[in-house]
């Protein structure tokens, strides 16, 4: 059983007994922001020894960073007094901010605290782009948590008032800085009176306060917020994807005479205008075959929230594309955009037993989803469906109202009870950390959700757009900046930006690796994601929980082992052995000397990383980085070998050995065939 006592316009106390050998064991939630600048020494001590600490986790301590980064990344910036908290909280004295992680002589806990960005003192200016609602006072409220009066306007935001109420989508703001809500735990046998005392100390600084989740929002592409699609933060296109790759790729799947299974695919958006609404798809770039029909012979789905939602939408009061066909671009990267199978090919001849599109229109052409729609998703998807849902929903978990339980109650529940399908979620363009920020469903994503698949963007040279959320609870990233595809239904291509444009190519990839493994479960895709995957550049490695970013075409060849060599032609066919790898002891210490024991193993300059896939309780493993032996090697026997232009048959040896120096990157067959 749970209690909650409310502490007005300071936080939410929740209380929920734990049974255990040495009896109830007590924790309690408090979920607070800053709301000021300057946070007093004693409060920054007083949440430092009450709350629980966070542990430094094995891929922290690899990554490189400095303790001053860890502190920045968590608490925003290093307050007055956190580092004797730290020291205390290690038993260690003298610590230097420079001192990186993997020292031995380091901290390995982090004390909690309140996050605050002070933009003045970092010397990185953090930059808002106006969007079309926008106004001063709301994007202070947004970025701080209180409400303004004209003093604290002009004092935060560096410009005269005149100019601050004549604010234009497009115009650039440097706040002086930012806070974020931030939940604290607070466990142990004395944990009720150190709660209290916590709250009391809180309510008493007079610069905490509760705040209030958001309705939700439709995560719109970046274009949308500025201008003019000369996007600040998108300045080179994403490469096209390489649709006679991926077609070679799934056609040799296919010829391996497997059976395989027509894929629903659930597209949660804010509509579809790729036909008009009388159904007909007359000069469309969309094929009526790649949608489920509705009883009526329309294209699903239809459903009742107060009123009927039709999945065909009108543009109503938006001229932005970028809003209004935002549901429409999106199916058309599910389908694989305008580059595959190529520019003014077909779809249809591999698309029509392979996927159906139903769409469910949630926010009707505009950016804000309607009230209840979460809880529409919970009755419109079947359970016993085996869909692959793509989202681009945002709804703040954050604060300690009716509104914020909602959204932490609506989510986890349905993709419990919804075991066969896989949700891809779009991490959202904020440019901070999921878990952070409590951004649902984005945040349900990581290793231990295992049919959720939260998705990064990509910009145009290969790494982490600056505009995209990250962290621990981020899956996998994927090309997001200029991706083409069609807004309505008409020929014309739209380039759009954004995780929303990044989530429905690993849609696309999920259902076709769905389609070539019907008995597939979402573990698996997954996992097939993941194993396939390319690593992300070094900078960006700890951007994502798995450090990688998805390869369409390796992720085809699920019957193969695909080898990899440094200068070479890539093979496919099956890996006898490897020899001489080994996950360090932190990582168990696995010896892999099977195939059957990994999934992939991919270079990074020297190191080499690991995956070994399942953990022994179902959820995915983060990879580890190898320790190599000076005769470690991969032995192989292939059947294939891929050109440029095709995939030609093996004339060489029947089994070749290839030093693991040689290697590049090695994709094992999916474990689920």
């Amino acid at each position: 059983m749970k209690s909650c006592s409310v502490w007005v316009l300071v936080l939410t106390l929740c209380t929920a007994p734990n049974a255990s050998a040495g009896g109830p064991f007590d924790f309690h939630k408090i979920m607070v922001r800053a709301v000021k600048k300057s946070i007093d020494r004693d409060l920054v001590k007083a949440i430092a020894e009450s709350a629980n600490a966070r542990e430094v986790s094995p891929d922290e301590k690899a990554s490189g960073a400095t303790i001053r980064q860890v502190i920045e990344r968590v608490c925003g910036s290093v307050q007055d007094g956190y580092l004797p908290a730290l020291e205390k909280a290690n038993g260690m004295s003298g610590l230097s901010l420079d001192m990186p992680l993997d020292d031995p002589m380091a901290p390995t806990m982090f004390p909690a605290c309140l996050y605050v960005y002070d933009a003045t003192s970092s010397g990185k200016p953090v930059e808002i782009v106006v969007r079309e609602s926008d106004n001063a006072a709301a994007l202070f409220e947004r970025l701080t948590g209180k409400k303004p009066d004209d003093k604290q306007l002009v004092e935060y935001f560096g410009m005269p008032l005149d100019k601050l109420a004549d604010l234009h989508r497009g115009d650039v703001l440097r706040p002086k800085y930012i806070t974020q809500p931030v939940k604290f735990t607070i466990s142990g046998p004395d944990a009720a009176n150190l709660a209290v005392q916590l709250a009391s100390d809180i309510e008493a600084a007079k610069g905490v306060e509760a705040v209030e989740a958001s309705r939700g929002r439709l995560i719109v592409p970046i274009e949308a917020r500025l201008a003019s699609n000369a996007d600040l933060k998108c300045t080179q296109a994403s490469a096209a994807l390489d649709g006679p790759s991926i077609e070679r790729a799934l056609l040799h799947s296919k010829s391996h005479a497997k059976p395989t299974m027509e894929v629903d695919v659930m597209i949660v958006d804010n509509g579809f205008m790729g036909a008009d609404p009388s159904g007909s798809f007359a000069n469309s770039p969309f094929d009526p075959s790649f949608f489920r029909s509705s009883p009526n012979g329309n294209i699903a789905k239809a459903y009742d929230l107060v009123e009927t939602r039709l999945p065909i939408t009108v543009r109503g009061t938006s001229q932005d594309p970028a809003i209004y066909g935002h549901g429409t671009h999106v199916a058309g990267i599910i389908l694989g955009g305008p580059d595959f199978p190529a520019r003014d090919r077909s779809k249809v001849p591999l698309l029509q037993d392979s996927l159906r599109l139903t769409v469910l229109n949630v926010a009707d052409a505009t950016n804000v989803p309607f009230d209840g729609a979460p809880k529409a998703l919970g009755t419109e998807i079947i359970e016993t469906t085996p869909w692959i849902v793509n989202m681009s929903l945002a709804y703040d978990g954050v604060g300690s109202d009716p509104r914020a339980d909602g959204v932490r109650t609506a989510f986890p529940p349905l993709f419990q009870s919804h075991q066969l399908s896989l949700f891809v979620v779009a991490a959202g363009n904020d440019s901070g950390d999921v878990e952070l920020r409590s951004i649902y469903p984005a945040i349900l994503g990581g290793e231990s959700v295992v049919n959720v698949v939260t998705v990064a963007a990509l910009d145009g040279n290969g790494r982490i757009a600056s505009f995209s959320n990250r962290g621990d609870k981020v899956d996998i990233a994927a090309p997001g900046c200029m991706i083409e595809s069609w807004t309505d239904n008409t020929m014309s291509l739209t380039r759009l930006s954004g995780t929303s444009q990044a989530a429905p190519l690993v849609t696309f990839v999920s259902s076709m690796v769905r389609h070539l493994l019907p008995r597939a479960m979402p573990f698996d895709l997954k996992a097939r994601l993941v194993a396939s995957g390319d690593l992300l550049a070094p900078e960006d490695r700890g951007a994502t929980a798995f450090g990688v970013k998805v390869n369409p075409v390796i992720a085809m060849y699920v019957f193969d082992d695909y080898v990899q060599r440094l200068g070479q032609s890539p093979l496919l066919g099956d890996v006898v052995r490897v020899e001489g790898l080994q996950c360090p002891p932190k990582f168990g210490g696995a010896d892999y000397q099977s195939a059957d024991t990994l999934w992939s193993i991919k270079r990074s300059g020297a190191p080499f990383f690991l995956f070994s896939g399942k953990q022994h309780n179902d959820k995915l493993k983060s990879p580890c980085k190898a320790i190599v032996a000076a005769n470690a090697e991969v032995v192989m026997r292939p059947r294939h070998k891929l050109t440029a232009t095709g995939i030609e048959d093996w004339h060489g040896p029947v089994e070749v050995t290839i030093p693991m120096g040689d290697i590049a990157n090695v994709v094992f067959a999916s474990k689920e065939r």
